[in-house]
C-alpha cells in the first residue's frame, strides 16, 4: 500500500488530507511541524512514497524541512502545498527535483490525483 507523510502545523489540514487519502486507498502518516515530520521520514524511510510538505509553517521553514528530507531520501517525490501562490524558481535550485506543488485549499480529488500523478512519475505503485 503507497504510504503519504502529510506534514502541516495546521490540525485541520492534516485531518482533512488525512480523511481524503485513506479514502482513497492511501495510507497517511502526519506530522505537526517540520522537525516532526523529518523524524517521520527517519523512521520510517522505506515506506514512505511521497511527502506533502506546507511552505509556510513556524518554527523550521518549508525550506529548511525540505533540505533536511531531501538529506534523508533525495529521491522520495515531495508536493509542496501553500495557501500563496508558489513557483519553481522561489526554490532553491538544488531542491528542485522530484518537487511538484499543490495550491491550497485543494478539493479532494484534486489532493488525490496530484498525489496519484506524483507517485506514477516516480514509478510507484498505489
Amino acid at each position: 500500500m503507497m504510504k503519504v507523510l502529510v506534514i502541516d502545523d495546521e490540525a485541520m489540514i492534516r485531518d482533512l488530507a488525512t480523511k481524503i487519502l485513506t479514502r482513497a486507498g492511501i495510507e497517511v502518516l502526519t506530522a505537526a511541524s517540520g522537525q516532526a515530520g523529518i523524524d517521520a521520514l527517519g523512521q520510517h524511510l522505506q515506506e514512505i512514497n511521497v511527502i506533502i510538505l506546507d511552505v509556510t509553517m513556524p518554527g523550521l521553514s518549508g525550506m529548511d524541512t525540505l533540505r533536511a528530507l531531501r538529506q534523508l531520501s533525495p529521491s522520495v517525490p515531495c508536493v509542496l502545498s501553500s495557501g500563496m501562490g508558489m513557483e519553481a524558481d522561489e526554490v532553491p535550485e538544488d531542491l528542485r527535483s522530484n518537487l511538484h506543488f499543490l495550491q491550497k485549499p485543494y478539493r479532494s480529488q484534486v489532493l488525490v490525483g496530484k498525489v496519484k500523478e506524483v507517485a506514477a512519475m516516480a514509478g510507484i505503485q498505489i
